[in-house]
């Protein structure tokens, strides 16, 4: 078996990647259309869900992954927590983005604590592209009986930069955004175009989007004020910061700590020095 292409192609999965040159190493994380490399850094192994011992550094049972994994279930449980005693209610309707793939497991899970009691709160996984999610979330929202302010959206990209994953958050987003600035008494639907319209004015310069490392630079509630004060809104500053306090502060990222590997990333430290940030778990 080790010596067959079986033994030989299982070996490379499970083998770390390891390299003496550094552009070789930059060429491991590199995975999308047209690149070269593995999608994933060096030390870990191809095959990463299935590395045990010390194949690698990545997975569950990996030397350290079960420590690694109680230490974001504690962050979770410390999450809920602190955002139910700002709130002073509790955060009873749980949103994951994601896609399929990884999905899969996730919302067999949903579904089992569904089952079992729908009343107290709801965990859905959402991977779908083209839903409307506004619809989607009011239905549940109606059913539990609780508001906007009671969601926690916890997004999950390894990369942080795969567009459906991006695509979906985009879309919960802008309803969160909408419906929350519309319970302060600020046009909603104006507010959340008016997010999306500042985030494309700075990751978009003569028509070319910013490299990973730099998108978000310049990104500031200061000039999403600018912008709403200019369709014609009397927002304030501290407005705009409320609305986001409550939106991001209700988000659990689960990505990777690269910045200049993530979309995600960058937009979570764009954000993170305002108000009670979101949590972040890499």
């Amino acid at each position: 078996m080790k010596d067959s292409a079986a033994g030989i192609i299982d070996n490379k999965l499970h083998t770390p990647l390891r390299s003496d040159s550094p552009e070789m190493t930059a060429k491991f994380m590199q995975g999308g259309y047209n690149q070269s490399g593995y999608g994933v850094p060096a030390g870990a192994s191809i095959d990463g869900s299935f590395a045990i011992g010390d194949e690698g550094d990545q997975g569950y049972y990996v030397t350290g992954g079960k420590e690694i994994f109680l230490s974001t279930v504690q962050s979770m449980k410390d999450f809920f927590r602190s955002r139910s005693s700002i709130l002073n209610k509790p955060l009873k309707y749980v949103i994951k983005p994601g896609i399929g793939g990884q999905h899969t497991p996730f919302q067999g899970i949903a579904d089992a604590f569904c089952y079992l009691d729908s009343k107290s709160g709801r965990i859905s996984g959402e991977y779908e592209l083209g839903k409307d999610y506004e619809a989607s979330i009011s239905s549940i929202l109606k059913e539990l009986k609780i508001g906007w302010d009671q969601i926690a959206v916890i997004p999950s990209s390894k990369s942080g930069s795969t567009d459906e994953t991006m695509i979906i958050f985009t879309d919960i987003f802008y309803a969160i955004l909408k419906n929350v600035a519309a319970k302060e008494k600020i046009n909603g639907k104006l507010f959340a175009d008016t997010v999306l319209y500042t985030m494309r004015q700075v990751n978009f310069t003569d028509g070319k989007e910013r490299v990973s490392k730099d998108l978000f630079k310049g990104f500031d509630l200061g000039l999403i004020q600018k912008n709403m004060q200019m369709a014609g809104s009397k927002i304030t500053r501290e407005q705009v910061k409320k609305i986001f306090s409550v939106v991001l502060g209700n988000m659990f990222f689960e990505t990777t700590d690269r910045p200049e590997h993530s979309r995600l990333s960058a937009f979570i430290r764009s954000t993170m020095s305002e108000g009670d940030g979101p949590r972040i778990c890499t």
